[in-house]
């Protein structure tokens, strides 16, 4: 199963200055949401590689930094696709005063949240939406 993560250029990287060891070196870590009460720390992943994403817009407390800068393909082997949520399964943990706006737009049935860590090996590629967008001379 193919899908994407889309984040800022230092979450890449990584490296002094960034927090963590970056996913070049480290595959995709779960992270908590300030706004999402889940159990686990949840990888963010959806089927639509547009670079322009809905949620992009959308101010998270605590994060100051472009999330569509990169977008890395991944392929979640068969045998782990059990700790692949849908929307519907995290919405109960998502706070109440924030649902409407959490699913705003979305295209429920692109997104995805993975439970633990993605490892470098699914990688399949990363762009970076400058390169993409950039004009040649």
């Amino acid at each position: 199963m193919k899908l994407f993560h889309f984040t800022a250029r230092h979450h890449v990287h990584g490296g002094e200055g960034h927090a963590g060891p970056g996913i070049l070196h480290a595959g995709l870590l779960p992270n908590t949401h300030p706004l999402i009460d889940s159990p686990h720390g949840l990888v963010w992943l959806t089927a639509n590689a547009e670079w322009e994403q809905v949620f992009a817009a959308r101010p998270v407390p605590g994060v100051d930094c472009d999330r569509t800068e990169a977008r890395i393909t991944v392929t979640i082997p068969r045998a782990a696709r059990r700790k692949l949520l849908t929307v519907d399964d995290i919405l109960p943990f998502v706070r109440a005063d924030w649902r409407d706006d959490f699913t705003d737009g979305l295209d429920l049935s692109a997104w995805r949240a993975y439970r633990g860590r993605i490892p470098w090996a699914w990688t399949r590629g990363i762009a970076y939406r400058s390169d993409v967008l950039a004009v040649p001379a």
